[in-house]
């Protein structure tokens, strides 16, 4: 992520318009037709939502993006990439400039409260989010600029606070899975009526960083059409406030992670989210409830479980030893999600989480097989770097705003499966949820395919297959197939 701007841009007369305008038009004109968003942000290493805020001019890209974007339009010509190259690097220098100009017209003394208060960025940083700081100040009870000076002493010591999971330099011969099957039990998984879930692989088994109960593996639960909604997904909403645990013996790692955040530049950005406060599967279909939560409350409180783990695991030679130590050097695990009763007990933590999908779509002949497709993250996001997944696959989320009436439409997992299917796999437009009111299932009527996909309920399937707890996280997963026949 690069600094960000104000909330208003001027978009006309300003140099970070100029930037903005000229990534639009390369992308619209660049190879002589349009590129879709997720295909240049897959090429060039970055993510949609990242792509949208540069051509908006609500961030300014790195060089290395800029370099990326050169090199993919230049279609190879090393002449025509350096050419290039320089234009966008003029062109950011002059939108840099023109942000520390603004910066540097605040008042002596009020810059960084200022800053704050008009979404610009503290001089001193050069990733970090004025919101996430923010963010990171409202959680722990304490002021703005007490946040900023914790967080710029962090950053001055340097070696003082190294980046989450990067604490030694030598690889882990260990990994997360083996230490996490080990960590819960089956007596441990147990005390939560949980069990950990395995496959076969190769003829062997495979017990994988996941914990389930019998009745929520081999299933299949009929989720909602477009445009509709099924019996079987039975999700509430509700408003009612948690009881958070202590958030204190986060703070230390928090921190470090947003030193982790401002060092390696990584992508991070607020949302609304939809937390887990139960989930049973019963009469044969989806049974849970849910309420609104936001990303970055997650992420930098029990979001920081596997960065914990990941931190740790360098830190051993065997299990046995990480296992021994578990309560010095997983302190936070230990606390809040010990054994299976805590996994189970939702209500405990923000207990976030997602829809992994499944996509198949039949090829006709000659082929008479199925396409599924799969994608790996990039290494710049905050959260699961380079994992490969299935896709679509994305946090539970709305896409209307927290207060309004349509927002129990978006709590089944159906509502979240389309959305993606839409922003992920169709290359839609991503939309921010932000002072605008969106109707439920808006994307349909601006998408061909999932037009036709609705007017033809019978050319598909949408399924729930099972339901998980990702050991690393404590997050919830809803596992989803869709079939297009």
């Amino acid at each position: 992520m690069a600094p960000t701007l104000p909330a208003r841009t001027d978009d006309g007369a300003s140099r970070r318009g100029a930037l903005a305008r000229r990534l639009v038009e390369l992308r619209e004109t660049g190879l002589g037709r349009p590129v879709k968003g997720l295909a240049l942000a897959s090429a060039v290493g970055t993510s949609k939502h990242s792509l949208w805020e540069w051509e908006h001019g609500r961030h300014i890209p790195r060089e290395q993006a800029l370099d990326a974007l050169a090199r993919f339009f230049a279609r190879g010509d090393p002449d025509a990439a350096e050419a290039l190259r320089s234009e966008l690097l003029d062109l950011r220098a002059e939108a840099l400039r023109e942000l520390q100009n603004e910066s540097a017209r605040l008042p002596p003394g009020r810059r960084r409260a200022a800053a704050a208060a008009a979404k610009i960025r503290p001089a001193h940083l050069a990733t970090l989010d004025p919101q996430l700081v923010r963010e990171y100040a409202r959680l722990f009870r304490i002021e703005y600029l007490q946040a900023c000076d914790e967080l710029f002493a962090a950053l001055a010591a340097g070696n003082g606070h190294p980046p989450v999971g990067r604490r030694d330099p030598k690889p882990s011969t260990l990994t997360g899975r083996e230490v996490l099957a080990a960590y819960y039990s089956d007596h441990s998984l147990g005390r939560g009526g949980l069990a950990p879930y395995e496959v076969e692989i190769n003829d062997r088994r495979v017990r994988l960083a996941l914990a389930t109960r019998p009745a929520w593996s081999g299933i299949s639960v009929p989720l909602a059409a477009l445009g509709g909604s099924s019996p079987h997904e039975r999700c509430a909403l509700t408003a009612t406030v948690a009881p958070d645990r202590a958030i204190d013996p986060f703070r230390a790692l928090a921190l470090r992670f947003l030193c982790d955040i401002e060092a390696k530049g990584l992508e991070i950005y607020d949302a609304p989210i939809f937390r887990l406060r139960r989930l049973d599967l019963r009469r044969g279909g989806l049974d849970a409830t849910f309420s609104p939560d936001s990303f970055l409350h997650y992420r930098l409180s029990v979001g920081l479980l596997g960065d914990e783990l990941t931190a740790a695991l360098p830190q051993a030679t065997s299990i046995d030893e990480l296992l021994d130590a578990s309560d010095e050097r997983m302190p936070l695990r230990a606390q809040v999600i010990p054994d299976g009763a805590g996994l189970a007990d939702f209500d405990n933590r923000v207990c976030s989480g997602g829809v992994l999908t499944l996509l198949a779509i039949a090829r006709p002949k000659p082929h008479n097989d199925f396409v599924v497709l799969a994608q790996r993250r990039g290494a710049a996001v905050s959260d699961s770097q380079g994992l490969l997944s299935v896709i679509p696959r994305a946090f539970h989320q709305p896409s209307v705003l927290p207060h309004s009436r349509a927002l129990a439409s978006e709590v089944p997992p159906s509502a979240t499966l389309y959305r993606e299917l839409f922003e992920e796999v169709l290359g839609g437009r991503e939309v921010e949820v932000d002072d605008r009111d969106l109707e439920p299932m808006w994307f349909v009527d601006e998408s061909k395919p999932l037009r036709w996909l609705r007017e033809r309920p019978d050319s598909y399937q949408a399924l729930c297959v099972g339901l998980g707890i990702n050991l690393f996280s404590g997050n919830y997963e809803i596992g989803t197939l869709l079939v297009i026949h």
